[in-house]
């Protein structure tokens, strides 16, 4: 009886032990999710700003392209003979 009382008392030692130490790593996990949470929150950001800065160099080469064609045009036209009246 005596030996019986005293493995229950141990389990419940051992039980609290390990319910103190679950606690630690539910925290830490928390911890960690959240740090997680955080850096894909930058990256996202970060990703979206290089999207936006890859748009621009678009936009800004094809208004690249757009001019030299346009000169090109004006220098064809300026080659050609004008018609007298």
């Amino acid at each position: 009886m005596l030996r019986k009382l005293f493995e229950l008392f141990r389990d419940a030692l051992f039980l609290a032990r390990d319910v103190r130490e679950n606690r630690d790593d539910v925290a830490r996990l928390k911890q960690q999710v959240k740090d997680l949470s955080d850096e894909m929150v930058a990256l996202r950001s970060e990703m979206e700003r290089g999207f936006e800065n890859e748009r621009h160099e678009r936009e800004k080469f094809m208004l690249r392209v757009e001019n030299a064609l346009l000169r090109f045009e004006r220098t064809l036209t300026e080659g050609k003979p004008k018609k007298r009246k």
